[in-house]
């Protein structure tokens, strides 16, 4: 799995790579880089219109605490649920898991 795949010149703010990197956790197999990177691109924009708050508070506080964890997770399930799309990377769930759970 790729994760922060980034065009020449263009490096993403490091408060989107924490973002990516804190929802790549959640996903789970082997995910095609462009359904990857669309759902990168998804997120960013998600986060950029509804929660640019979490991009200041990851700036300014330069670290992940319980409060601001809770708040990325939190945005997390809203883009999913904002998103439905079957190919989402983070509807998936992880191997192990049964239809019923």
């Amino acid at each position: 799995m790729e994760i922060l795949k980034q065009p020449q010149y263009k490096p993403l703010q490091v408060e989107k790579q924490i973002l990516i990197i804190f929802a790549g956790r959640a996903i789970s197999g082997n995910v095609p880089e462009a359904v990857l990177q669309r759902y990168e691109e998804e997120l960013t924009a998600f986060t950029e219109k509804r929660h640019p708050e979490v991009y200041t508070e990851i700036s300014a506080k330069k670290a992940l605490d319980a409060d601001l964890e809770k708040k990325i997770k939190d945005l997390l399930e809203e883009s999913k649920v904002s998103s439905r799309r079957s190919e989402h990377p983070c509807q998936s769930k992880p191997s192990g898991y049964s239809q019923e759970d």
